[in-house]
């Protein structure tokens, strides 16, 4: 299965390669990319390049700005997460100390009393 995947990605990545220097070949065209707001025939503030480089760096940099977004908007989660790993390691730590020095790890109110087997879910007949 995996190499099935692996061979699909392969032939999704080419046919995106080949859509790329099509479009490249196809947008080869010299053009004036105008940063002027007055729109002066001069272009002072302006750029020139193939279409496509001008195509491929809006892309870029509307990846970048979609990435950026989704690692913003994760802020959240990623705090959250880093709270509960340290409050698990906290944890691990207190465990094993306790078991070092002798004394009953202590149980969360979930699991206090109960033994492995009280957790276990008994089939039941219908």
């Amino acid at each position: 299965m995996h190499r099935l995947t692996a061979f699909l990605r392969l032939i999704a990545f080419l046919i995106v390669i080949i859509l790329f220097v099509g479009i490249a070949v196809a947008n080869r065209d010299m053009t004036l990319l105008n940063l002027d707001p007055f729109g002066s025939d001069t272009a002072a503030l302006g750029l020139r390049m193939p279409l496509f480089v001008m195509l491929f760096g809006f892309f870029l940099l509307g990846f970048l700005a979609g990435a950026l977004a989704l690692w913003l908007g994760g802020g959240t989660q990623r705090k959250d997460a880093r709270a509960h790993r340290t409050s698990a390691k906290q944890a691990e730590r207190a465990e094993r100390k306790a078991i070092i020095g002798g004394a009953k790890p202590q149980r969360d109110e979930m699991t206090a009393g109960k033994t492995d087997s009280d957790n276990l879910i008994a089939p039941t007949l219908s």
